[in-house]
């Protein structure tokens, strides 16, 4: 993934997928909104990475791209995320409270 600065507040994001015959060139604009991204953006950014990385799964293990099967793998990559984060976030607040407490 190509990382394009286009100015303080807008990055551009490029990604290339070769499947042989197919060529796939993802462009994603980020504007950033006091240098935090919007949940929404997370959102849309993991749930098209997620159907991405889906197709690039389903193609490399069936050989063919089948849309009940990329559906179910993006679907269960963007819960995995929100999952993981949240696990992450509970880490971190259990590891700032017990740093307070002693």
């Amino acid at each position: 993934m190509e990382k394009l600065l286009l100015t303080d507040l807008t990055s551009c994001y490029n990604m290339t997928f070769d499947f042989g015959t197919t060529k796939v060139i993802l462009k994603i604009s980020i504007k950033f909104s006091g240098g935090k991204l919007s949940r929404f953006y997370i959102f849309i950014i993991r749930a098209v990475l997620g159907i991405v990385i889906a197709v690039f799964l389903t193609r490399m293990f069936y050989g063919r791209v089948d849309f009940v099967y990329v559906a179910g793998l993006a679907i269960f990559m963007v819960g995995l995320a929100y999952v993981l984060e949240y696990w992450r976030k509970k880490k971190q607040s259990e590891s700032n409270t017990g740093e307070h407490l002693g």
